[in-house]
């Protein structure tokens, strides 16, 4: 080409391309191409990280070696503790009921209302058994993006059969366990399924135990209750008299208390006017009491009158500043609808340490 132009006598020169110009104009276009993503991306990112608890990454929940708390630790639920004896005789002896050719439980479901201990019982069991302990929240499984929630679950059983035999405890099974097909998204329901799919896969396989807890039984797929998966179920109902005496022997052990005052006697004292307390109560009770005693500087002999003081910290009865009367506090704001003056008026009239005194009532958080 060059001959040619020199030949026909046409003026001509040569320009030296820049580099930099080309990867200007390269960097333009990714640019343009690629900025207007970037919004999107720290968007689902920032979405991910938020419906992702930081423990809950492969293999979701915590675990403990063996959890440090047995039956002994546990007080209040008799009942409940025998039903469970069973289950723990399974995880430490699995070959005996393998040689009868019967099927161990493949999970138990603890039902109750807040605050009764169904997490301590849980932990108890593995503690019990001397076998490692799983836990979980149901929260932690429902996740953004369908398929999340049951990889997350695949995960953690997968991990728990590599420990077999080990105890897997989902607390507040309702979250993820609700009926199929009552406003439920798909990503809940693809949860749940796989939940239902390593339950089954659990059936024959001893040494494994799932613990659920809810205190809404009643919303739960029927799929995951029936025999074979959730196959058993163990209520934990408020602490009677005596339980309630029992568990605030268990919180007193660690309260200073003057040698004259007899610790039993104080327990029972306390249950009686702690009626319908669940054992977090109770725990908040004592709690509170040794926290008034300290901002009074008070003796630990005047603890037992202090701790029937801050007995309405919920509701029930309690001595009013020394006068020779029985108060009735009365905290409104925090009383469920329904819970009437009759039900404390009743109270008043049939309890005979109530009945000597006379009642008067102080209204609170009006």
């Amino acid at each position: 080409m060059i001959p040619v132009l020199v030949a026909a006598g046409v003026e001509f020169g040569a320009v030296k391309a820049s580099m930099s110009g080309a990867l200007g104009r390269i960097v333009g276009t990714t640019l343009a191409l690629w900025l207007p993503l970037v919004p999107l991306y720290l968007f689902v990112r920032h979405a991910i990280q938020s419906r992702t608890p930081s423990r809950a990454k492969k293999g979701t929940g915590s675990k403990l070696a063996a959890p440090p708390v047995t039956f002994r630790d546990v007080a209040g639920l008799d009942t409940a503790k025998e039903e469970l004896l069973e289950v723990v005789a399974c995880l430490r002896d699995a070959r005996r009921y393998a040689r009868l050719n019967a099927k161990t439980p493949s999970g138990v479901l603890l039902t109750g209302p807040p605050g009764t201990g169904k997490t301590l019982l849980a932990k108890a069991v593995a503690g019990e058994a001397g076998v490692p302990f799983f836990a979980a929240s149901a929260s932690e499984f429902v996740e953004l993006f369908v398929g999340r929630g049951a990889a997350r679950i695949r995960d953690l059983f997968a991990e728990a059969r590599k420990k077999a035999p080990c105890v897997v405890f989902i607390d507040e099974l309702d979250a993820v366990g609700g009926r199929r097909g009552m406003g439920t998204n798909e990503e809940r329901d693809q949860t749940l399924n796989q939940l239902l799919t390593e339950l089954d896969g659990f059936e024959g396989r001893p040494g494994v135990l799932l613990l659920a807890a809810t205190n809404r039984p009643e919303v739960l797929d029927p799929a995951l209750t029936r025999p074979g998966r959730l196959s058993r179920r163990v209520v934990v109902p408020l602490p009677d008299e005596r339980g309630r005496a029992d568990i605030l022997a268990v919180h007193l052990r660690s309260i200073p208390m003057a040698p004259e005052l007899d610790r039993g006697s104080a327990c029972r004292a306390l249950a009686k006017i702690t009626g319908g307390f669940s054992g977090a109560e109770l725990a908040n009770v004592i709690n509170e009491a040794a926290l008034l005693a300290g901002r009074k500087e008070a003796e630990v002999r005047a603890f037992l009158h202090v701790l029937a003081q801050r007995a309405s910290v919920c509701y029930s009865f309690g001595r009013s500043r020394g006068e020779q009367c029985w108060a009735l506090f009365l905290n409104v704001q925090n009383w469920p609808p329904g819970l009437s003056l009759s039900t404390k008026l009743a109270a008043h009239l049939l309890l005979p340490h109530v009945r000597k005194k006379p009642l008067l009532l102080l209204m609170r958080g009006l």
